[in-house]
């Protein structure tokens, strides 16, 4: 948690010297928000980012970019603290604003479009998650590239969502280009590479393709 510390004594010192509404504060409350959520401090992560919502809304107003930024950055951490639901509607939120503003294909509006197919798959909403996903791919491939890492997380989120609703066939044309993907760019080793497997080996177990199933299982092992 070396990095939260650093970033703690950052906001401490922008509230000092600047005061509690400044945007350099409130930006780097946000950024300590999101860091404490991802290890394991959602609690603390999400109530960061509320104060920092609400000192956005009241000094920009519910629909400035800044604002919005920080409406996706809490729905990340609403994930991490297992509120699907909420997780969802500030994805949803984010999603709208920040495409009136920025336009569909640009970085942010991707990443909370990524995060409300996120939400909607952890509460077995499979079928939307999957329209999220399929319209998210393409954006990707144009603006990141066909292999980008955030492109591949995508593909393997989709081949998961394929997988629950029961087209493995699909899962697997999904699962299969995200793990080649990262065998070509990370190695074979990678834990990326090996994390997506799983959903190549599950969709091929399900369509009794067994040697193929196997030979990646005994890599793992």
């Amino acid at each position: 948690m070396q990095a939260a510390s650093l970033i703690r004594q950052a906001v401490q010192g922008f509230k000092r010297i600047l005061g509690e509404k400044h945007g350099l504060t409130l930006r780097a409350q946000c950024t300590l928000g999101g860091v404490l959520a991802d290890a394991g401090s959602a609690d603390e992560g999400v109530l960061l980012l509320r104060q920092a919502l609400r000192r956005f809304e009241e000094t920009l107003g519910v629909k400035h970019y800044e604002t919005l930024l920080t409406v996706c950055s809490l729905s990340h951490a609403l994930w991490r603290q297992g509120r699907q639901q909420d997780s969802e509607a500030a994805s949803r939120r984010a999603l709208e604003g920040l495409t009136e503003i920025l336009g569909e294909e640009d970085p942010c509006v991707l990443r909370a479009q990524h995060d409300l197919g996120v939400a909607l798959a952890s509460q077995g909403k499979f079928q939307e998650a999957a329209v999220v996903y399929r319209q998210l791919i393409p954006r990707r491939e144009k603006v990141l590239g066909m292999e980008h890492w955030d492109t591949l997380c995508t593909c393997n989120c989709l081949a998961s969502v394929l997988n629950a609703e029961g087209d493995h066939q699909g899962a697997e044309e999904q699962a299969r280009r995200a793990y080649e993907g990262s065998q070509r760019m990370f190695g074979q080793d990678h834990y990326a590479t090996m994390g997506w497997s799983i959903n190549l080996v599950h969709a091929l177990v399900a369509q009794r393709k067994y040697e193929e199933a196997e030979a990646l299982l005994m890599h793992l092992l």
